[in-house]
């Protein structure tokens, strides 16, 4: 009777522990529905950036351009991000540039993929529930 309790009482933790694994997965993946934020500093310049903007709906991308002369930091449509339209755009010949859609992702700073995070702490809930 005892051994019957503790199967059924085992089985309802290890159906918590899917639930909860499931919902942080599925918080961390959707979309929140907040505005893009990115860095926006002057045009090529060799100051450090700090400023930080919250983009309009049309700007999907934060993006930074680098070149000899300093970095651009801004936001920006992910659909003109290609290599040729920036340089057109800018009327540059020799520069690289990064376009991203996460928050401030034109720091330049790398940061760890949410999909990392978040296969943590499933793990570690996993761990816990056993």
């Amino acid at each position: 009777m005892m051994s019957l309790f503790c199967l059924g009482t085992m089985s309802r933790i290890l159906g918590l522990c899917t639930i909860a694994s499931l919902s942080i997965l599925l918080l961390t993946l959707c979309p929140t529905g907040l505005a893009l934020n990115c860095l926006e500093c002057p045009w090529f310049s060799n100051v450090e950036c700090g400023n930080k903007t919250t983009c309009p709906a049309s700007k999907d991308a934060c993006i930074r351009i680098t070149t000899a002369s300093g970095s651009y930091y801004n936001c920006w449509d992910f659909t003109k991000c290609d290599s040729q339209g920036l340089a057109e755009y800018f009327k540059l010949t020799n520069f690289n540039s990064t376009c991203c859609s996460n928050n401030l992702c034109n720091s330049g700073r790398t940061s760890l993929p949410v999909i990392s995070v978040v296969l943590s702490l499933v793990a570690v809930v996993f761990m816990i529930c056993r």
